[in-house]
């Protein structure tokens, strides 16, 4: 929801402008998140990122947390 919104308030991104998101964790329901770190999770999670900021590229994408079973 916080991609959709920033798109809302700041597309078409200026020039300069860093687009930056995060990926790595789940949500299984209120206050529960577990880390998700296979690599086809993130690649799916990368493209719905790109989607939402309605862009070509992500220029910092950051991984909320290891995942230690990966």
């Amino acid at each position: 929801v916080a991609e959709q919104l920033i798109r809302k308030a700041l597309h078409p991104y200026a020039d300069d402008l860093v687009v930056a998101t995060k990926a790595g964790l789940t949500r299984q329901g209120p206050d529960v998140w577990t880390p998700g770190g296979r690599p086809a999770y993130l690649r799916q999670q990368a493209e719905l990122s790109l989607r939402n900021h309605g862009v070509e590229r992500i220029d910092l994408m950051q991984l909320h947390r290891v995942d230690p079973d990966v």
